[in-house]
């Protein structure tokens, strides 16, 4: 394989000065990273800014008249990158139904577009999927907390029991809870007892409010 990008490249390389030689041999090198890469963009505008960035010639170069040895080096490698995808066998496609296949088949004849298109229905279907996982989680009485704007944690949800419930319902309760009756609420939420230290901080009351509501 490697002889022949060499032999192909001896041909253009024939004849040249050493300046376009040099030229042809970094544009080479480029393209011979790109296409082990799996890159499948090889249109001269995309392989002129990589090889401009790189300090290699730029795009108004290999569009010019004078630039066609640097054209024909390109389509040598984009012609290798669709020749590769056509002898892909359709088992690595295996997150594409045949009926895509065909269709896409049917209706792109670039094959590196068609190659682009099957990636993203492949990661179509990988996102589908693990959509799919979450909702089954959260049928199993899951739900999602937010305890950060970085992270999403899974937690299992809780269910008082009704001697929970109960419990709870006797701290707002006057005549179950003696000791209730000699406490001191304020509108923030807090509990003194009756030589007004704090039992409860601040929102206990709230908060026990709130649980309540949602168990009812």
């Amino acid at each position: 394989m490697n002889d022949q990008y060499e032999e192909y490249l001896q041909e253009l390389l024939e004849g040249k000065d050493s300046r376009t030689a040099k030229s042809l041999n970094k544009l080479n090198g480029l393209l011979k990273n790109h296409y082990e890469s799996g890159e499948t963009e090889y249109s001269i505008a995309h392989i002129g800014r990589l090889s401009k960035a790189s300090g290699g010639i730029g795009e108004v170069s290999i569009r010019n008249q004078s630039g066609k040895h640097y054209q024909q080096l390109i389509q040598y490698w984009k012609n290798r990158a669709e020749d590769d995808f056509q002898k892909k066998p359709v088992s690595e496609l295996k997150d594409v139904t045949q009926k895509e296949i065909e269709l896409i088949k049917d209706n792109v004849s670039n094959v590196l577009a068609r190659s682009y298109i099957f990636s993203v229905i492949s990661e179509r279907n990988r996102l589908r999927k693990e959509i799919q996982n979450l909702k089954n989680s959260l049928k199993n009485n899951y739900l999602i907390s937010l305890e950060d704007s970085n992270s999403t944690k899974i937690k299992e949800t809780k269910v008082l029991t009704p001697l929970e419930v109960k419990a709870l319902k006797d701290v707002l309760d006057n005549n179950s809870n003696f000791l209730r009756k000699y406490w001191t609420i304020h509108e923030n939420g807090s509990v003194d007892n009756e030589e007004g230290e704090q039992l409860f901080k601040a929102g206990f009351i709230n908060a026990v409010k709130k649980i309540l509501e949602n168990e009812t």
